[in-house]
């Protein structure tokens, strides 16, 4: 259950509840990685909450912008995305904030 204004959710756990820090995964293209960490800037506080991962540069920018721990994945292409794929498969991670580009690859060429 998340708490209003809070990275909180409660777990149950032999009939206890025990509040942990939800786990956000940061993820960034190049080109997104100021968009991303401006609103890293501004929900600071919420995040202080939140226990942070994120691919190794756009966590490095989000460390040195807002001061906040950010466990480091490896680089996208070096196989942070996937690292990240596999933390949401495994319900390892709650939440994704992902900004990205659009590949030319998903454009709709006229001819």
């Amino acid at each position: 259950m998340q708490h209003k204004g809070r990275c909180l959710q409660t777990l149950k756990r032999g009939g206890t509840h025990l509040p942990r820090a939800l786990k956000v995964i940061l993820i960034a293209h190049d080109g997104r990685k100021d968009s991303l960490v401006e609103w890293t800037q501004f929900n600071r506080q919420t995040l202080a909450r939140c226990e942070l991962i994120a691919t190794l540069s756009t966590g490095q920018a989000v460390q040195t912008a807002t001061g906040l721990p950010v466990r480091l994945l490896l680089s996208g292409p070096r196989g942070g995305d996937a690292q990240a794929g596999a933390l949401i498969a495994t319900d390892e991670a709650d939440l994704v904030v992902f900004s990205g580009t659009r590949s030319p690859r998903n454009r709709t060429m006229s001819t």
